[in-house]
């Protein structure tokens, strides 16, 4: 039964039929979504688990209300950078071959203006970390991982051209940001 399940909500998010605000309402839901996505991307199905990503990313304020604000930036964090990793996995593939290219064009721009959102908000958080010495190795870490990661190749040189051309300097000046960062950690702040 429980494969059922799982089959019938992979049709429904395939199909886009899943409103995530009001489907995925139980920590266990929403881990169980996490998991799909994950596999998603090892199979190579990004789509899918771009959208699954961005929909938990929309229900977190829901589901994250009793937690410490350091457990929520901490799952903030990773929903948001699986959600970049997703969105680079789906620019790297293929376009769609199901849909009109033009809708194709239209999805692949919003996922990179949203993985830019979403990847300039961590970066921010992360550099305001560091700079006042909050989890600084985590920092480093993250972004180390973000500077190889071959996920997110799609948004950095030489790629970075096949992104939407408004897109690429902001990006540029992100991974500027980030080497500066690794380079010569800033001073604590208060």
């Amino acid at each position: 039964a429980m494969m059922r399940s799982t089959e019938n909500e992979l049709r429904e998010i395939d199909a886009g039929k899943v409103d995530f605000t009001s489907r995925w309402d139980s920590a266990v839901a929403g881990a169980h979504a996490l998991l799909i996505a994950e596999k998603d991307l090892a199979d190579k199905n990004a789509p899918r688990a771009l959208r699954i990503y961005q929909g938990m990313l929309e229900l977190m304020p829901e589901f994250a209300i009793s937690l410490s604000d350091s457990a929520k930036e901490l799952i903030g964090l990773s929903y948001r950078m699986n959600a970049v990793r997703a969105a680079g996995c789906y620019l790297a593939a293929p376009p769609e071959s199901d849909v009109p290219a033009e809708e194709a064009a239209a999805r692949r721009a919003a996922a990179a203006a949203k993985a830019l959102e979403w990847f300039e908000f961590e970066v921010r958080r992360l550099g305001g970390n560091l700079r006042k010495k909050r989890w600084p190795g985590y920092a480093k870490r993250a972004f180390h991982y973000c500077r190889h990661s071959p996920d997110l190749a799609p948004f950095r040189e030489p790629f970075i051209d096949d992104i939407p051309e408004a897109d690429r300097e902001a990006w540029r000046q992100l991974w500027a940001e980030i080497d500066q960062l690794l380079a010569d950690p800033p001073a604590a702040t208060p």
